[in-house]
């Protein structure tokens, strides 16, 4: 015997109405705490109302800050270490994690300004960004690209040691 999706998810509506039309209304749920369990419950409290916002941007500044050195330093100082895309690519990708949608236009606008060249071909990329849902998709080929990237960068490192290996080179 198998359940359809759609016949799972009505009983499990149904299951919902009926377990909250058992609980008692807001007004009903009126509970004195002990002295003892508010003055615990005090200072974590107090600790709560004042949050300490320039600790996020601190930790932001740190991150840049790590990303600019790694991006920026490490290739001047280790012979062949390389950043694709330097710090804009970094910072892109931490800018899409933290503010999401609203940082596709500017994030990809910026790195499109740092790079120029082939990259204003990434500006279209950006409409197809906002219409991503945050959901995951219903095809499940992403074993696919776990072997394609590797395939194909080995392609195209074969073609670039054709001339050398035909000795045009």
């Amino acid at each position: 015997m198998t359940i359809s999706e759609e016949a799972l998810y009505a009983a499990a509506t149904e299951a919902a109405e009926k377990f909250l039309s058992t609980l008692p209304d807001r007004a009903d749920c009126v509970h004195d705490f002990s002295p003892d369990f508010e003055a615990r419950m005090e200072p974590l409290l107090r600790r709560q109302r004042r949050r300490r916002p320039w600790r996020a941007l601190l930790a932001v500044a740190a991150v840049l800050l790590g990303a600019g050195a790694i991006c920026e330093l490490l290739p001047r100082w280790i012979p062949g270490f390389a950043v694709d895309y330097g710090f804009f690519g970094v910072f892109l990708t931490i800018l899409l994690y933290y503010a999401g949608k609203k940082g596709i236009a500017p994030g990809m606008l910026l790195l499109c300004l740092s790079l120029g060249g082939l990259q204003w071909w990434s500006l279209a990329a950006v409409p197809l960004m906002f219409l991503y849902n945050g959901q995951r998709g219903n095809c499940s080929l992403g074993w696919m690209f776990y072997l394609y990237y590797p395939l194909h960068l080995a392609v195209l490192y074969g073609i670039a040691m054709l001339p050398l290996l035909t000795g045009n080179g």
